[in-house]
């Protein structure tokens, strides 16, 4: 029987969320709740936005983004105290993916 692989963390659970709107009973922080049975939804049309303070400085090689429906394109982007940098661009998506883990390296100058 092999071991169970460490489960990796969670830096955004339960952090502070910053949304440019909502729908319904769908809140932001369902964004970042742990609970696969919550989720954020915004107002349909574009751009949308949605920005987790993670309230510290972390290493972070990947990230998960679970989709309800079909996102049209994100881009993942952090600030480096001056500018916001662009990690991972998706555009013109047209895949019914729900989930996707993204990986990716941190240049750091």
């Amino acid at each position: 029987m092999f071991p169970l692989p460490s489960p990796k963390p969670t830096f955004a659970l339960n952090k502070p969320v910053t949304v440019t709107s909502t729908h319904g009973s769908h809140q932001a922080s369902n964004a970042v709740d742990g609970d696969a049975d919550t989720r954020w939804v915004s107002q349909v049309g574009t751009p949308q936005s949605i920005e987790v303070d993670l309230q510290g400085i972390y290493s972070v090689s990947s990230i998960t983004i679970n989709t309800f429906s079909v996102a049209n394109g994100f881009y993942v982007e952090y600030w480096d105290e001056n500018n916001w940098i662009t990690l991972v661009t998706e555009i013109n998506n047209k895949s019914l993916i729900a989930s996707r883990i993204l990986f990716f390296t941190m240049k750091i100058s």
